[in-house]
């Protein structure tokens, strides 16, 4: 006969899904005042740290703005307040400065003649040329560009806060710039398909009286500005320098504007150096179809400067393979590197121009172009033969 013997079954651990759901109701219930106590106590400690940090980073979204950035900033904006305001018609957007009252010595005069170098152009920029490259510190190299400190001593003697120079015409002719300005009846374009961002921007008189020494520019030299916008740099240039200039510019209303300003511009200059500016030349004209002409750059007398940042790549590869064909002596600066050489690699891919070409990295100052308050890279080249 057969037997089974029957254990007894353990009890069952699971309950019914209605006794289920009251019993996690009222785990939940008691978990209730402890999740909210938490919370509490969670935003009153985000609340107590609001207060106490600084007032940007309660911006929504944006980053907190370290006192370091914040203190450059006032230097910049306070040295930029003791030279003579930048001309507000090339600005796309007002430069922040700070009030002067009155009679405080950070006012800016009015310059005269007197107030130019106490020299023509030629000696002017011999004697004046030891000054900038005495100034400048690095090597020229992508790791250790060269670069122009500011003046730590205060404005020289005509105002200016870059230059190393105890006279130069920065703030003269950036006074008398923005007079003519005033005076046209046609503006520079400022927008392009309704945006300020892609519409080229003016770098500074600092900027083109540093330009003027690192290109080594004379009187015997032809200088060029491909993608001259209104003028101004060439304008500079003929005034500090007394060489021709050739501005190339694709805009008819740029064009425009720029050929009036120099009417207007020119006997002001004139009036100010107590002599005639040289050939100043203004090119409707895409630029490579100038530059592709067989004479330009066949002489060792030429000097080419293009702001090329916004410029197509195909226009600016066009421009690192036209310029291979330039004069021995010839000089090139742009912003966007023609021949990149950062890399080892570089020399592998491209030896020729590290044979026709010797190559400068510098940075511009801080507050010597129109765009930003930032530094910026820009390069040199000089062709070897």
């Amino acid at each position: 006969m057969l037997c089974l013997q029957l254990t007894p079954a353990a009890p069952s651990t699971s309950l019914p899904p209605k006794t289920r759901r009251r019993t996690t109701s009222a785990m939940t219930a008691s978990r209730r005042p402890q999740r909210e106590e938490a919370g509490s106590r969670s935003v009153a400690a985000a609340k107590s740290v609001a207060k106490r940090a600084p007032p940007a980073s309660r911006l929504a979204g944006k980053a907190l703005v370290s006192t370091a950035v914040d203190a450059k900033l006032r230097d910049i904006v306070s040295a930029l307040s003791a030279v003579t305001p930048v001309p507000s018609k090339l600005l796309h957007a007002p430069l922040p400065r700070k009030p002067h009252s009155k009679g405080s010595s950070q006012t800016p005069t009015r310059q005269t003649a007197a107030s130019l170098p106490e020299m023509s152009p030629p000696r002017y920029m011999a004697e004046s040329r030891a000054l900038f490259q005495g100034a400048h510190t690095g090597r020229g190299t992508f790791e250790d560009p060269f670069r122009l400190p500011e003046r730590l001593s205060g404005p020289n003697a005509t105002g200016c806060s870059f230059c190393p120079t105890a006279r130069c015409h920065c703030v003269l002719f950036g006074r008398l710039l923005d007079e003519a300005i005033d005076d046209c009846a046609v503006r520079r374009v400022t927008e392009v398909a309704g945006r300020k961002e892609l519409c080229a921007k003016s770098v500074l008189p600092p900027f083109v009286e540093r330009m003027c020494h690192l290109l080594r520019l004379t009187q015997e030299d032809v200088f060029y500005d491909l993608g001259s916008g209104n003028g101004s740099v060439i304008f500079q240039v003929a005034f500090a320098v007394g060489c021709d200039v050739v501005g190339v510019e694709i805009s008819a209303d740029n064009v425009a504007h720029s050929r009036e300003l120099w009417e207007k511009l020119r006997p002001k200059l004139e009036a100010a150096s107590g002599r005639k500016m040289p050939k100043v030349t203004i090119l409707q004209a895409d630029l490579r179809q100038v530059i592709a002409d067989p004479s330009f750059g066949a002489t060792p007398n030429v000097a080419v400067w293009s702001s090329n940042l916004l410029l197509p790549r195909e226009i600016t590869h066009y421009m690192s393979e036209r310029f291979r064909l330039l004069a021995p002596g010839c000089r090139v600066m742009v912003f966007d590197d023609l021949y990149p050489h950062s890399r080892s690699v570089a020399r592998i891919r491209d030896p020729e121009c590290f044979r026709l070409f010797s190559m400068e990295d510098h940075v511009w100052t801080s507050g010597t172009v129109e765009w930003t308050f930032q530094e910026g890279s820009f390069y040199i080249n000089e062709k070897l033969q």
